[in-house]
């Protein structure tokens, strides 16, 4: 079961200070489910007009690159 920290929304500047990374390329990074152009980043999601990222969506990234 999914714990609820996990499910946690973060702003692009959020995630991004957590990737260790400029928000500038979390954002040309970014893709969303179903829509994946190339991109290299983890994936996004939209609520309403805001982008934001589920913490266990970036957990799963990170655990993903580090392998």
């Amino acid at each position: 079961m999914t714990r609820l920290a996990d499910d946690e929304l973060l702003t692009t500047e959020q995630a991004a200070a957590l990737l260790n990374m400029q928000t500038s390329t979390l954002r040309n990074w970014k893709y969303f489910d179903g829509k994946d152009d190339g991109h290299r980043g983890p994936k996004a999601t939209k609520v309403g007009r805001l982008v934001r990222y589920r913490l266990s969506d970036i957990e799963e990234w990170i655990a993903e690159h580090n392998a």
